[in-house]
């Protein structure tokens, strides 16, 4: 079951991917004296695990602008065939450059295990559910922000199937949301968490018409602002200012 609360936390712990290592201490602290943690970073991937009670929160890091490496694979859209289904080519690969230290600590731990990410980290966590769903093992649930498109269809039924609670935050115009193209087979997979021009996040769908307007409404502000909604929507700093928005 959704909550806020757990957005907001999840929310935080994948702003935190972002931060530096020798930032990290520092950063957790703001959320809790005695979460413990543990950083990977192999062959350009990312991804922070941090343990609250008796929840395990692995975070993969997202995509930053200054980084070809990160948009290269965004946007490779070349599909690979998977026990359960097909998916991008670039986040399978960006997975399995940590795959195993990651499911050696999710296959370790006696607890809840729950995945986050934004934008190439949100589709990373995709890929890493249903490797975890496949091999047997249980995700207490993923919630993404700003995800791209990571699947065809048989792979999105797979996760749907699965139980798994999935939960994808999509702010306004964000851009990185609409890549892949769907006419290319790709589709999204979890109940969609919609975050409108003006920051109000909506569990319940809003329907197409109200959808289209709402995002028509956001570049015409983008517009007057002199900022490029579809870029600036996609920020992770956005996301979790609208989640504390709506929790307080």
């Amino acid at each position: 079951m959704y909550t806020q609360k757990k957005a907001l936390e999840l929310a935080h712990y994948s702003q935190i991917a972002y931060s530096d290592y020798s930032d990290i201490t520092k950063d957790i602290m703001q959320h809790g004296k005695y979460l413990t943690w543990q950083y990977y970073d192999r062959e350009g991937t990312q991804a922070v695990a941090i343990i609250n009670g008796n929840s395990l929160n692995i975070a993969f890091r997202g995509t930053e602008t200054d980084s070809l490496k990160d948009i290269m694979l965004d946007v490779n859209c070349k599909k690979v065939s998977t026990h359960h289904g097909e998916i991008t080519r670039g986040f399978q690969k960006a997975y399995n450059n940590i795959k195993e230290e990651i499911e050696a600590l999710i296959t370790s731990f006696n607890g809840e295990v729950w995945l986050t990410g934004h934008s190439l980290g949100a589709a990373v966590a995709t890929v890493c559910a249903s490797d975890i769903v496949n091999a047997g093992g249980r995700i207490a649930g993923l919630y993404t922000f700003g995800s791209p498109r990571v699947g065809n269809q048989e792979f999105c039924d797979f996760l749907a199937n699965s139980g798994t609670r999935i939960y994808r935050f999509v702010n306004n115009c964000d851009i990185v949301t609409r890549i892949p193209l769907s006419v290319l087979g790709f589709l999204h997979v979890g109940e969609i968490i919609y975050i409108d021009h003006e920051g109000k996040i909506h569990t319940d769908s809003i329907g197409l018409w109200n959808t289209f307007w709402d995002r028509y409404q956001g570049r015409k502000d983008d517009i007057w602002e002199r900022k490029i909604g579809g870029i600036s929507d996609h920020s992770m700093e956005n996301y979790t200012k609208a989640i504390e928005a709506g929790t307080r």
